[in-house]
């Protein structure tokens, strides 16, 4: 077992980046102990993940670097918990997806255009 594993928290913006493909694929070629945590709230800066990925959950993703990949409550850490276990286990890297909410704006400039008001107003 790994004494080691690497937790990489990251948000639904960085999934248009090919740098995150690319880390998804050399942490399942080499096997290394990384659980990838992939923090969801359905909007980038201004953009609805509807608008910019393919695929309906990033989980999925993670079939094509022969990886678990899994979408769960955000207040579950379950998922993360086991992955790390597998991961400690020597058995590579996870992609775990934590749907959660988004409490404010990015910033100033997002003007809240891609999220209904009634999402808003709760």
């Amino acid at each position: 077992p790994r004494p080691d594993v690497t937790l990489c928290l990251y948000g639904e913006g960085a999934d248009t980046e090919g740098a995150l493909r690319e880390s998804l694929n050399l942490a399942a070629v080499a096997m290394l102990p990384v659980v990838f945590d992939r923090e969801n709230n359905r909007s980038g800066m201004s953009t609805s993940t509807k608008r910019s990925m393919g695929v309906r959950q990033i989980a999925e993703r993670a079939v094509a670097c022969a990886m678990p990949g899994v979408t769960v409550d955000g207040s579950d850490f379950s998922a993360l918990a086991e992955a790390v276990a597998r991961a400690w286990g020597g058995e590579g890297a996870s992609l775990v997806e934590s749907l959660t909410c988004r409490w404010r704006r990015h910033s100033k400039s997002d003007r809240h255009r891609d999220r209904p008001k009634e999402e808003i107003d709760s």
